[in-house]
């Protein structure tokens, strides 16, 4: 069984230039859950969802996003939702979409509290948006990701423990590949593959920031953990994932 062990991790990050250390130098609050022998980097605070007739709302701690729904002309969708509000104590920014979403599926506070991830979406697509909590600009991940084509879908993202990354899986509904988006220097990682994985399940850090595990698909249906590692900048199979043991870990997600 795995073992839950609730900890406070303080990240002080070293760097030549003194803005660096301002950005990261915050405490971040985590759990680490124990699998076979390593431990993955869990975030403990988790934002509140409440989704009324004309409101979708998450809060977490002093930040509050709110979107507001308005009818939507366009079928299958009635709900359109064109812009959302974030709220960060006193500061108030407004993400004003090019694209027409009918819902906000989540959001992510980095552990810094410095930066915001919010996936935006509908029946067909999800975006990724990145937004900086202390002067509101923003980046959409789908448009500055390296791609060969047009990215469609962004789906499955996780914080780095120390709040600097944010690994996720882009794609199409057919394809799936993975970076990790350096927030501080807007630069990427992009995980070599060896074959055309279908679509991603979740993404999980290893507690010190060494590694991401994650679960592709490929052949349809049947999954398996990957491990990309930082140091080696390799990509390699860990194992094959039944139905349960995907379930199990995507709940860690």
């Amino acid at each position: 069984m795995k073992k839950i062990f609730k900890i406070i991790l303080a990240f002080t990050l070293v760097s030549p230039v003194f803005q660096f250390s301002q950005y990261f130098s915050n405490e971040a609050k985590a759990q680490m859950v124990t699998d076979n022998n390593f431990s993955y980097f869990i975030t403990k605070e988790k934002p509140s969802k409440k989704e009324t007739k004309n409101k979708i709302v998450f809060e977490q701690d002093n930040v509050s996003v709110i979107a507001t729904k308005k009818k939507s002309a366009t079928p299958p969708s009635d709900t359109l939702i064109d812009s959302v509000e974030i709220i960060n104590g006193t500061q108030n920014y407004t993400i004003n979409f090019t694209d027409e979403f009918d819902t906000i599926n989540s959001i992510s506070i980095s552990p810094t509290k410095k930066f915001l991830a919010l996936q935006a979406g509908n029946l067909s697509y999800n975006s990724l948006y990145v937004v900086n909590l202390t002067n509101g600009s923003y980046k959409l991940i789908n448009s500055i990701v390296k791609s060969s084509k047009a990215v469609e879908t962004v789906t499955a993202y996780q914080w780095s423990p120390n709040g600097q990354k944010l690994a996720f899986s882009y794609g199409d509904p057919s394809l799936s590949r993975i970076a990790i988006y350096n927030v501080f220097y807007n630069t990427f990682t992009y995980v070599p593959r060896e074959i055309r994985t279908i679509s991603t399940a979740f993404i999980l850090w290893d507690k010190k920031g060494l590694f991401i595990d994650y679960a592709s698909e490929y052949p349809s249906d049947q999954f398996k953990l990957y491990r990309y590692s930082f140091d080696t900048k390799k990509n390699k199979v860990i194992k094959k994932l039944n139905a349960k043991e995907l379930a199990q870990k995507n709940t860690l997600n």
